[in-house]
């Protein structure tokens, strides 16, 4: 694609992400406990997607051709369990509600902040992700969307009911959620600008940002399904694999590479 179609694309497709982290603040504020029950079959699809599209699509992607892709990968693992580990000791970024979100972590406008900061940054390498799987292989950039978006909401629910809980401000819990959107546009456009630079920065963001997708998927999102104890979530795990391989497939059917 030309430049001007890739920032097309950036924008198109970081924008559909970010209207993701902003139906999820959206959902806390408005419909709370009704939507929340159903949230641990949302983690579990997107974990199942997430680290197929992952270990299938975005690690042979960065790998072709780069050596420094493996290292980047681990890298990009421990940079978001280094952000996520705070002061207070406890993940900045959780997306399991137990029984109730508020409950989850404590409330405390403290902790509201750490978690805030949490997902930023993990929006901002969604955002990163992006870019980079457009600037590398057009194809590649739909099923990383499809495994971003699932996991935006989750992600961006918890983040506005701890607010909500903390503040008792729907504004304040709906405001967070849209910082969290902006780092997912301010992530893309930055890695597309750095990518037009040199071809091979794109292929380092995306072996980073698949050391995030894999600590995401792995070591947080399927966690919290097993916790859960319910069957109907790990069944979810399993049917956003096999939606990752029948996207696949249709991209293939329709001759898109």
């Amino acid at each position: 694609m030309s430049m001007r179609e890739d920032y097309l694309a950036v924008i198109g497709f970081s924008l559909l992400a970010s209207v993701a982290d902003m139906l999820g603040g959206w959902l806390a504020v408005a419909l709370g406990e009704r939507f929340e029950r159903k949230l641990v079959y949302f983690i579990g699809f997107g974990a199942g997607f997430l680290l197929s599209v992952t270990v299938l699509d975005i690690f042979p992607e960065a790998l072709e051709g780069f050596g420094a892709a493996p290292l980047l990968v681990v890298l990009g693992y421990f940079l978001i369990f280094l952000f996520e580990q705070t002061p207070l000791g406890f993940h900045a970024h959780d997306h399991g509600p137990r029984e109730h979100v508020s409950e989850m972590l404590p409330v405390t406008h403290a902790a509201s902040l750490a978690i805030f900061i949490g997902l930023f940054i993990h929006s901002f390498f969604d955002g990163l992700a992006i870019a980079a799987a457009i600037g590398v292989r057009s194809a590649l950039a739909v099923p990383i969307l499809v495994g971003i978006l699932t996991h935006k909401v989750p992600g961006t629910f918890s983040l506005s009911a701890v607010l909500l809980a903390s503040t008792g401000k729907k504004r304040v819990a709906f405001l967070g959620a849209i910082g969290v959107a902006l780092a997912t546009m301010v992530g893309a456009l930055l890695s597309l600008l750095v990518g037009h630079l040199n071809d091979l920065w794109m292929k380092g963001i995306l072996a980073v940002a698949a050391g995030t997708f894999v600590y995401v998927a792995a070591t947080e999102l399927i966690p919290t399904v097993n916790e859960s104890g319910r069957k109907g979530a790990r069944t979810s795990v399993l049917l956003g694999a096999a939606s990752f391989f029948l996207i696949s497939r249709l991209l293939g059917w329709l001759g898109v590479h």
